[in-house]
């Protein structure tokens, strides 16, 4: 069971910090003459407490860019729900704002260490620094915004749990009756660990299928470590040098250990039959060409209730937690004196 992130009953959107930080002013550009809608119409106070507003400029300004991050997924927001995204916006940057207010030294270092290593994790998912700020720029921001983003969501993240999650306690007895009530969310099936190295067949920047003599050049160089990698060579040197996986390759091609059905099927198909330290002949799908080895396999099994007790432990501490933020958020808003001035 993973983590889950507290946070998202705060941040909704897809775009979860697009309200973290908006402009006062209008920016003007060039000597346009044109006049912003800021200009013409007061620019409203919507939200106030004891040491902080929320005007109409900043929720303006989140909606127009959670709706050019939507557009950029192609999805959108109807007109008819525009009120109701907009209050939960407002809402949104309230709760900012008070959690922000809430953080210690150490919660800050905790989110920024946090956020450097999920940011390098991402980056990762994309073959070069070009592929990954053009995706940025399709969610409407820039690396250092990105960043920053991430680094606030963290910090949110460690506030409830230190002011939320660390006040519950779940019984043994609890953690027993879960794992008896769901015994079939612990049984384990077949599974393998294994390593891979790619060789795309398709340009990563565009995703453009590479011309025939393209591809007859990388199906030239997969056989060539194909040959290298059955000769003994370092499997993970050789995934390190040349795979053009992104998400493995600095971990010199290793993808972990997963079941049937993770992969695509003609991958799953060659790991599967494969025995340990063996290795594939090529396995072409439709990312390129992979090159396979099988290091462990893992028969079937139920997770033991000790090795599940932990996991357990975490989901149902944040179970109730998510039970109680409600009331923790409007405790810190009516502490705080928050005002909404628009119904």
């Amino acid at each position: 069971m993973r983590r889950a992130a507290l946070c998202g009953l705060i941040l909704e959107f897809a775009v979860a910090g697009t309200v973290l930080q908006a402009a006062e002013t209008p920016t003007v550009t060039g000597k346009s003459t044109a006049v912003s809608s800021v200009e013409l119409f007061a620019d409203e106070v919507l939200a106030r407490g004891k040491d902080f507003e929320i005007k109409s400029s900043q929720v303006e300004k989140a909606f127009t860019e959670l709706k050019a991050s939507l557009a950029a997924q192609g999805q959108g927001i109807p007109e008819a729900k525009r009120d109701e995204v907009e209050r939960q916006i407002l809402e949104r940057l309230v709760n900012v704002r008070l959690l922000s207010a809430r953080a210690t030294a150490d919660d800050k270092s905790k989110a920024k260490e946090a956020a450097a290593k999920a940011f390098d994790e991402y980056r990762k998912r994309w073959p070069s620094e070009d592929a990954f700020n053009r995706q940025l720029v399709a969610l409407g921001m820039a690396p250092t915004e990105f960043r920053t983003r991430m680094e606030e969501e963290n910090l949110f993240r460690e506030v409830i749990d230190r002011e939320v999650k660390s006040t519950i306690k779940i019984s043994d007895d609890e953690i027993k009756k879960f794992y008896d009530e769901h015994a079939s969310q612990f049984d384990l099936p077949e599974r393998i660990k294994a390593s891979h190295i790619l060789i795309l067949t398709r340009d990563p920047l565009t995703q453009q299928p590479y011309t025939d003599k393209q591809l007859e050049e990388k199906h030239k160089q997969a056989d060539k470590l194909l040959t290298r990698a059955k000769a003994g060579e370092d499997f993970t040197a050789l995934a390190k040098e040349y795979s053009d996986d992104p998400n493995s390759r600095d971990q010199g091609g290793d993808l972990g250990t997963f079941a049937r059905g993770r992969m695509v099927a003609e991958f799953d198909a060659a790991a599967f039959s494969l025995e340990p330290n063996k290795i594939s002949d090529l396995v072409s799908t439709k990312f390129g060409f992979h090159i396979i080895k099988v290091m462990e396999k893992l028969p079937a099994r139920k997770t033991p209730f000790d090795e599940a007790k932990k996991d357990i432990e975490t989901y149902l501490s944040t179970q109730e937690a998510q039970k109680k933020l409600p009331d923790y958020l409007k405790k810190l808003r009516d502490d705080a004196g928050i005002v909404f001035l628009k119904k």
